[in-house]
């Protein structure tokens, strides 16, 4: 399975890459909405988008990339408050799972999970869960 993760936060991609990554996913990031649409042709199977990026919103970043790939699942993980987030997507017509940020990586792999319809996710997957700052080397 490969994942594609879009933050304008090189701190934040690489969080939830590492995560990933060591859980066994094939994961690619892009820093932007512009760069993360030039990915998708080559085969993504989760989209995972931060909400508030310049230039272009996870919103519009979804509604494209899903021109591209009708059926393209997605998870909004956002900084800003989990009901402004879920109020916007559901506005442009976007049904997709938001997360906070600051989730466990239990919760974030469990909802990355549920997008692909994946409800059964291993749970040698979840053990040891360490939060996205700490797969970074940051403190939480």
């Amino acid at each position: 399975m490969r994942i594609l993760i879009v933050d304008d936060s090189d701190m934040v991609r690489e969080a939830l890459c590492a995560m990933l990554t060591i859980r066994g996913y094939d994961v690619v990031t892009a820093a932007s909405g512009p760069e993360a649409l030039e990915r998708i042709p080559a085969g993504v199977d989760l989209l995972v988008a931060d909400l508030w990026m310049p230039g272009m919103d996870g919103v519009e970043l979804i509604a494209r990339a899903r021109r591209l790939t009708p059926d393209l699942p997605a998870v909004v993980v956002t900084g800003s408050g989990v009901d402004a987030a879920r109020r916007a997507l559901r506005a442009a017509g976007q049904p997709v799972d938001v997360i906070e940020k600051s989730t466990s990586c239990a919760e974030q792999i469990e909802a990355f999970a549920r997008a692909i319809g994946n409800r059964d996710v291993p749970r040698a997957r979840l053990r040891n869960s360490v939060s996205p700052a700490r797969a970074a080397g940051g403190r939480r």
